[in-house]
């Protein structure tokens, strides 16, 4: 049952969005308890289909691995672990994108009834906790506290993120290129010193231990046009652009933001209506010098 509702999940959110995904090789991984995607590319039409309205587009996509471990034979003590390795992706402007009047009622016309089902569903949604507090004393049932543990202990993996926005039509005069990168994010469950550890079932304050490094920004004018490389060669400059922990800066970006690491310590209360001198989210950020 568990492994039919992942399975799901994850064609769902991620069949959209992804080139040639291969669905019974990642019914086979959840099943074994390791799904691994590899060597993947996003769909050029990606920001239509996520009916994000930019005038901007795909031009070149990447992503080396997509990992997620389930641990089905000890789902009740090992952790959900997501793991997320070197997404590369380049955007440019979109010279197709024409304005036109009648697209653009159709547009406001989808966006408004979009508002009004989010505004139904925050409706049902209030209703629906204003009956669950009226049923408090209802234990949870044996599906709600598995997902609860999974969640408590789920651990995050992100690492080489690179998202560059490349432009010599615009201004033919010139070439720019913006981008945003990262070098990793990991996300862990500690105790309340913040030492990584196994939370228990019981617990209802848990804490996460969330670790960035090497976030930045960049602005180039004159750069060279990655997307116009051939093949896959254009992976590796955007691999060189991130910078590594530690290192000032990437002698070939003008930094908008320099590179920064950060560690977020966050709480969450679980059970806010016991006591309510304890918040529901408490978090502390701090940043490196």
């Amino acid at each position: 049952v568990f492994e039919s509702l992942v399975t799901e999940l994850l064609n769902k959110y991620l069949k959209p969005y992804v080139k040639r995904l291969d669905t019974s090789q990642l019914k086979l991984g959840v099943w074994k308890g390791d799904a691994t995607l590899e060597k993947l590319e996003l769909k050029e039409d990606l920001f239509e289909v996520a009916d994000l309205d930019v005038p901007v587009t795909i031009k070149k996509s990447y992503i080396g691995k997509l990992v997620l471990k389930i641990p089905w034979k000890r789902l009740t003590k090992d952790p959900l672990v997501v793991t997320i390795d070197e997404v590369f992706v380049i955007v440019g402007p979109d010279m197709e994108a024409r304005y036109d009047p009648k697209t653009e009622l159709q547009r406001l016309r989808k966006n408004k009834t979009k508002q009004l089902q989010k505004i139904r569903k925050a409706s049902k949604q209030k209703k629906e906790e204003k009956e669950a507090k009226s049923k408090k004393d209802k234990p949870d049932t044996f599906v709600e506290k598995l997902v609860t543990n999974l969640l408590k202990n789920l651990v995050v993996n992100v690492s080489k993120i690179h998202v560059r926005y490349e432009d010599s039509l615009t201004n033919q005069s010139t070439s720019i290129a913006a981008g945003v990168f990262m070098h990793s994010l990991e996300m862990k469950s500690t105790d309340a010193n913040w030492i990584p550890c196994k939370v228990k079932e019981m617990a209802t304050l848990i804490y996460k231990l969330i670790e960035l490094k090497s976030l930045g920004v960049y602005w180039n004018i004159y750069s060279p046009m990655f997307a116009e490389m051939p093949g896959n060669s254009w992976v590796e400059p955007m691999k060189t652009g991130i910078v590594e922990p530690g290192q000032e800066r990437n002698m070939y970006n003008n930094h908008l933001l320099m590179p920064l690491s950060a560690v977020a310590k966050m709480q969450l209360n679980l059970k806010p209506g016991t006591d309510l001198s304890v918040p529901q989210v408490m978090l502390n950020v701090e940043c490196d010098d």
